[in-house]
């Protein structure tokens, strides 16, 4: 961190402005990915990391990439397991763009549904999945089992849902949706309590 810290003074210095919020970006990236002594997070620190990642792509893409983050105001502070946003959106660049998409973009969605529960939506607009793959994804994830996909995209989710489950017990719902024309979207819902027994163990 201090020789983040350095290079970002040195940056400022030669007005590199966006060298230093890069920088900045990547610290916060750092900083809360080795944090290991808070597991349990307001949900507007999962989304303020999320962004700094989403900044660093932008960076990377420029105008070949777009983001837009909806978050309702009502949900910030709810408590969510941490890094469970992240990976997903990761996914999206691994397996959802590809080089023929003349403009990238991801649309993460956070609103609080029935007073009890936050949703949760990533939706990019990629190549997609198939009907096959896509109903095995949805297998593998409301059967629970161990059969899974060997994409790399499958068994992240599969790791999301499954620290999920352990937070919330089956009080989980995870649904990923695709269509012909392409796009991926993937959709948590969660309770808005999360287990004390859990977050104090």
């Amino acid at each position: 961190y201090n020789a983040f810290q350095s290079i970002g003074t040195l940056a400022l210095k030669l007005k590199a402005v966006q060298v230093y919020s890069l920088l900045n970006s990547l610290s916060n990236i750092m900083r809360y990915s080795m944090n290991m002594k808070d597991d349990i997070v307001p949900f507007l620190a999962e989304v303020n990391h999320v962004k700094s990642y989403l900044n660093l792509q932008k960076q990377r893409f420029d105008e070949q990439f777009e983001f837009e983050l909806n978050i309702e105001k009502s949900v910030e502070e709810v408590l969510v397991p941490k890094m469970i946003l992240q990976p997903i959106v990761e996914n999206c660049f691994k397996h959802g763009f590809d080089q023929q998409l003349e403009k990238a973009t991801i649309v993460i969605t956070a609103r609080g549904e029935h007073d009890h529960h936050l949703c949760i939506s990533i939706k990019d607009n990629g190549v997609g999945v198939n009907d096959h793959d896509l109903e095995q994804l949805r297998r593998e994830l409301s059967d629970g089992g161990s059969d899974l996909n060997q994409k790399s995209a499958g068994i992240g989710l599969k790791n999301i849902y499954d620290r999920l489950r352990i937070y919330y017990s089956n009080q989980v719902e995870m649904d990923v949706y695709s269509s012909k024309e392409g796009g991926f979207t993937v959709t948590i819902i969660i309770p808005k309590d999360i287990h004390n027994e859990v977050v104090h163990p």
